[in-house]
């Protein structure tokens, strides 16, 4: 079996470069499933583009909960 590794790095640089505070594992038979599903759940919800906690404002706020 196979797994698929997302993760998010929290710095860029310094100290702390490659700690990352998210991370999913996912099977390579779910990969299409899940990435549909998240994927169709981000178009609900009008958000084109990168989700990131530094994007959001306090209208997405719920949005990103």
């Amino acid at each position: 079996m196979q797994y698929i590794i997302y993760c998010d790095e929290s710095e860029k640089t310094g100290k702390f470069y490659g700690n990352f505070y998210g991370g999913a594992l996912v099977r390579s038979t779910d990969f299409h499933i899940v990435k549909n599903t998240l994927e169709d759940k981000k178009v609900s919800l009008n958000l084109l583009g990168e989700v990131k906690w530094q994007k959001v404002t306090p209208n997405y706020l719920e949005k990103y909960v």
